[in-house]
């Protein structure tokens, strides 16, 4: 249960990594992106109190579409490309809330 935990905690926290980059380029509602990033900040806050704290890093998580990770090194911070990482961050979200459904399904037995 706890590497699920800690792979929960993991994703949301390179998931808020990505989006507080340069947002220059994206025509998004500022209030909602800052609303969803303050609302991942504090899932992962709470999330952090769950992982236990050890010398070992844990498992590394990384947003991948297919097999090539999201990187920004491979963008421009263009909206075409932001539009592209929203998209794989939104199915990455959809996965998560399987694997957070089931952690809790799993303390409810």
């Amino acid at each position: 249960m706890e590497k699920r935990t800690t792979f929960l905690y993991e994703a949301t926290r390179n998931i808020v990594h990505l989006f507080r980059r340069n947002l220059d380029g994206v025509t998004w509602n500022r209030t909602e992106t800052d609303h969803f990033l303050d609302v991942l900040g504090q899932q992962m806050k709470e999330l952090q109190t769950c992982v236990r704290r050890t010398n070992d890093p844990g498992p590394q998580v990384q947003l991948r579409e297919s097999r090539a990770p999201l990187s920004m090194r491979h963008f421009n911070y263009n909206l075409q490309s932001w539009e592209l990482i929203r998209k794989v961050v939104r199915k990455h979200l959809e996965i998560l809330e399987l694997l957070w459904a089931s952690i809790k399904n799993h303390k409810s037995k």
